[in-house]
Order: structure tokens, then C-alpha cells, then sequence
């Protein structure tokens, strides 16, 4: 499967969630729906955008594949998934096979017409370690009336053109966006507004297109009449992230870059380094725990490079900016500092002794975890495993890239390495003042 067949696929699935179940109304959906149930199938209810079906007593096609048996059930219950298997018009395609922890097996499905994809036709069949079918979720419809009987000819819009339309609808939310990367991605069936009904948005076959931020992080997908070039539908592929840069300090005059500006554009490394490493925790927050931004509600993330601190070379944070002298931008110290920001945003955990040096051990060890999965830096032998104190091993090492400090500052695998505390057993334990590192936050971190 090519990457771009994979993106399209991974689009459609990722708007699929979204859209309302059709609710099959012939008589054939209605028996379907009634066998359904005679086997133990229960609707279970969420949100308007999704169908999902659980069997007490799952479903057993003995001598059959758990693949195979997940394509039976769709074709035996079709009309009670919304689909109408007898219109060969609409066919379901396997576009992912997954197994879980427990064993089970999960097929997900895409819907497409006349041989290309529809947006928001899909579906997800999972099945017991044996193979016998227990879950149904997802999206299947029937041709709306407004499609056409065949499939259309073969798309003439030339590709200059395209691009053209495809700069002119987005310009008004990106005004740099003349200078974004446009890549044509390939056809499927979409509607100018995929969350209404069949029969109130009809289908139109378009042209995909995305359109990305180069170098940055912010890309759209749109989509246009493969026909006509006339725009039918866009919808962004990032968050709502939203970043500033300055210089010194955060005073109006001192700003240097905003969301939207161009990226890189004439910024130096470590702006771009700061820039890169926020929009990366941003991520890492948002798709692991579901938190947005620091406060949890997509506020503006603010920073400082060439920081006017009092005690350079060092980084800090406060509320939505974090602050970094000139020579200790890294990614696993901006990771560091917005993990600060996040604490404090969440659940108030006071910077002084114990509760402080738990708070600066979440900071470095998100901060690390970003460092690692990123994939950028100089992170010498970094997925090698470590064994000792060896400093040419730089896995969960802290400020490896911080060119203003000679040497890494602390060691996640083994603390004493860098003379600090693994635990209150320690020797390298702190029992220090309230002047003295806060009462020994990094020391006992």
C-alpha cells in the first residue's frame, strides 16, 4: 500500500467518527436488525456519529478466518449496518487488520463507490482470539439517490489551476499560505458537508489535496470537484495550536514570530528549535492524554530565546511562556520547561522540597520522552540500552544539546551518575533549605 493510499485511508478514518449513522428502513434492514438481535446484538448508545453493536453470545463461523468470518457477518447483517450488500455499486474494502493485547482481532473496513473511497464510510468488525465475531462500529450507507448510476469521466481540471483554487479558498485562514507545499493526493466521493445526511449533502466525486505548512506543523485537506475544480470541502490536520516567539521578553515589540508566519523563514536554529520542540509537546499531550495546550483549553503557548534571566545559562517557566537563555534551547529542555507550565496549570504542585522535586522529575522525564521519540538532536547511541554511567550513551540524559553547558545536567537511569538522589536513602539526598535550589528540587528530583 502506498503512503499516499495510506493518508487518504487514515483521512477517511479520521472523519468517519464524526458522521450520523443511516438507519436502514426497508424491510430487508429490518429483519437483518431483528436476526441481529435474536443472537444477542445490542445498539449501544453514543454520540449521532456512530453505530456501535456488541453481541453477548459472539457470532462462530467454524472453519473460517477471523478475517473471513468479520467479511460474513457484514454481508449475512448488511442491511442492518445500513448497507445494502445487493447494490454492487458500494463495495467494502479491508483497510486495516489489527490484534490487541487480549488477543482480539479488529478489521476495519472502508466504504467505496464506482471503485473509489467515500468519505466517512467505514467500519470497524472485531473478533474473540477464535475468530467469532463480537463487535461492530462505525458507518455504512447506502448509495444515496443523488449519486450517479456510473462513474464520472475522468477528471480534465488541469493541475495548475487546482493549486490556484486550492491557495484562493485557504488564503482568508493562512495568509502565508502561497508558500505552503500542495501535494494531490487522489479521488474519493465526498459532500460539502459530510456530517449531514445522504440525501441533504449529495455526493460528489473530488480531487484531494494537502496543503502543508513546509517545515512547520500546520496542513489542510481539500477537496474539489474533480470535474469542475469547484471547491466542495476542507477541513484542517492539526490542532488548534497556537505559538509565539520573542526575543529578551515577552514585551509587544520584542515578538519575532506568531502562528502563521512562515516557517522557518529567517529564524535562527535554536528559535526553530523552540518553535519545533512545542509544537512536538503540544502532540505528545494532546494524543496521549487528550489535554490541549497547558490549561487544557488550546491557550497560547509563549517563548523566550536569548532570555534576559538573571541567572543565565538557565530556562524557566511560568504560566503560558517558557524562557530560555541563549545556548540552552533543546528539545528535551523545552519538553522540561512546558511540563512546568502544565503542572502548575493542572494540579498546583508547590516548587519546594519533596512535592517540588517530583515536580521537576515529571519535567524531566517528559522532557526526556520527547527527546527520544523525536528522533532529532545529537542523541549519541541513544537507543541503545544502558548499562553504566557511560556520558558516550546519552539516553535519558538532560540538556545534551544545550551548547552553554559543557555537560549534561542529569542522569534519569542512574541520578547518582550526576551526584544526585535516586531515592531518600541516598547519600547524594538533599535536606536543604528553602534558599538553597528551593529546598533541593533538582538535586532530589
Amino acid at each position: 500500500m502506498s503512503n499516499i493510499t495510506k493518508r487518504i485511508i487514515w483521512s477517511l478514518l479520521l472523519l468517519a467518527c464524526s458522521l450520523p449513522a443511516v438507519v436502514a428502513q426497508s424491510s430487508g434492514a429490518a429483519a437483518a436488525r431483528a436476526a441481529l438481535k435474536a443472537r444477542g446484538a445490542s445498539w449501544q448508545p453514543v454520540h449521532a456519529g456512530y453505530q456501535t453493536i456488541l453481541l453477548d453470545r459472539p457470532l462462530a463461523y467454524p472453519g473460517k478466518s477471523s478475517g473471513k468470518a468479520a467479511q460474513d457477518f457484514l454481508q449475512t447483517f448488511g442491511p442492518a449496518l445500513g448497507w445494502d450488500t445487493k447494490d454492487t455499486t458500494i463495495l467494502l474494502k479491508l483497510a486495516k487488520a489489527t490484534t490487541d493485547v487480549a488477543g482480539q482481532h479488529h478489521y476495519r473496513f472502508q466504504q467505496y463507490l464506482h471503485g473509489w473511497p467515500v468519505l466517512g464510510g467505514a467500519c470497524t468488525v472485531t473478533t474473540t482470539r477464535n475468530g467469532a465475531v463480537k463487535g461492530f462500529t462505525g458507518r455504512l450507507l447506502p448509495r444515496p439517490a443523488s449519486a450517479p448510476a456510473s462513474a464520472p469521466p475522468a477528471s480534465t481540471f488541469p493541475l495548475t489551476a487546482a493549486k490556484a483554487r486550492v491557495t484562493t479558498a485557504l488564503a482568508p485562514k493562512y495568509p502565508h499560505v502561497a508558500q505552503w507545499d500542495i501535494t494531490e493526493e487522489g479521488l474519493l466521493w465526498a459532500s460539502e458537508n459530510p456530517w449531514a445526511t445522504a440525501a441533504a449533502a449529495p455526493l460528489r466525486l473530488t480531487r484531494i489535496f494537502t496543503v502543508s505548512e513546509p517545515g512547520g506543523y500546520q496542513a489542510e485537506r481539500v477537496y474539489l470537484d474533480a470535474a469542475s475544480g469547484e471547491l466542495v470541502f476542507h477541513h484542517q490536520l492539526h490542532c488548534e495550536l497556537n505559538r509565539r516567539l520573542y526575543y529578551r521578553n515577552t514585551a509587544g515589540f520584542n515578538l519575532v514570530w506568531q502562528e502563521g508566519n512562515t516557517f522557518p523563514g529567517t529564524l535562527a536554529a535554536e528559535d526553530q528549535e523552540l518553535l519545533l520542540a512545542t509544537s512536538e509537546f503540544y502532540n505528545l499531550m494532546f494524543r496521549t492524554f487528550g489535554r490541549q495546550s497547558y490549561d487544557g483549553a488550546n491557550g497560547e503557548m509563549r517563548g523566550v530565546t536569548n532570555a534576559t534571566l538573571s541567572n543565565c545559562p538557565n530556562a524557566n517557566a511560568r504560566g503560558n511562556v517558557i524562557s530560555h537563555c541563549a545556548g540552552v534551547v533543546g528539545d528535551d529542555i523545552v519538553g522540561h520547561e512546558w511540563t512546568h507550565n502544565y503542572i502548575r496549570s493542572m494540579n498546583g504542585l508547590i516548587y519546594a522540597f519533596e512535592s517540588g522535586a517530583i515536580n521537576e522529575g515529571f519535567a524531566d522525564i517528559f522532557g526526556e520522552s520527547l527527546d527520544l521519540l523525536n528522533d532529532r538532536g545529537t542523541d549519541t547511541n541513544d537507543q541503545m540500552p544502558r548499562t553504566n554511567c557511560d556520558e558516550n550513551n546519552l539516553r535519558w540524559h538532560i540538556a545534551e544539546d544545550a551548547t552553554a553547558i559543557d555537560t549534561t545536567l542529569r542522569d534519569l537511569w542512574f541520578p547518582e551518575c550526576k551526584a544526585d538522589a535516586s531515592s531518600r536513602e541516598s547519600p547524594h539526598y538533599v535536606c536543604a533549605t528553602e534558599e538553597n535550589d528551593t529546598g533541593g528540587v533538582h538535586t532530589n528530583s
